[in-house]
């Protein structure tokens, strides 16, 4: 009997390997994704409350990933082989806060989201003939965005009491108000020195 050649092909079946996303706080309606090395997609684009994302860390990896590697979202994936993980990398969200004294001047403040800034010193209270002046922020809270805050100003009315000295043979009378709050301090109802007779 006669031998004949024959040909034999090799018969391939792709590897599906596992893609984890470590999403590190933040949300995405994918955490997981399967694939072979015939597949193309694209780098999905997580969200985070506060942040910023700044790409697709290669944290754990094998086949043919880079570790360490950084790949942005959007990128095409393209003939990649072994499973990997890959960590979002967040850059917290910097604010502006800023403080308006009573008086219209302003000072402003960067600070991270969810962190609560400080608020500078008030203004000096002062006391006039319209009453006591003081000066208070509002609550200040955990920032979310940019924000203002505005000084308040409180005026006070005085309350005075008086004391009426009365004049004497040489000396005038005269009626001194002064206020229980601050110890201001004013003098009317001057009344003539009563003259030896």
């Amino acid at each position: 009997s006669m031998t004949a050649d024959k040909t034999v092909f090799a018969k391939w079946q792709t590897i599906d390997y596992t893609l984890t996303y470590n999403l590190d706080g933040g949300s995405m309606s994918e955490t997981t994704k399967s694939y072979s090395i015939k597949d193309t997609f694209t780098l999905p684009t997580p969200t985070k409350t506060g942040y910023t994302f700044n790409g697709w860390k290669v944290t754990t990896a094998d086949g043919n990933w880079a570790e360490n590697g950084v790949c942005n979202a959007g990128d095409t994936v393209s003939g990649m082989s072994g499973n990997v993980t890959l960590t979002a990398q967040w850059q917290i969200n910097s604010f502006t806060v800023t403080f308006k004294f009573a008086d219209g001047t302003t000072t402003s403040v960067q600070c991270n989201y969810n962190t609560t800034p400080t608020a500078p010193a008030n203004t000096a209270a002062y006391n006039d003939a319209s009453g006591h002046h003081t000066f208070a922020w509002p609550a200040i809270s955990a920032v979310t965005g940019n924000v203002t805050y505005t000084e308040k100003e409180t005026i006070g009315a005085h309350s005075y009491n008086k004391v009426v000295t009365p004049p004497t043979c040489n000396a005038k009378g005269y009626t001194t108000h002064t206020c229980s709050v601050c110890d201001d301090e004013y003098v009317d109802r001057v009344a003539e020195e009563i003259m030896n007779r």
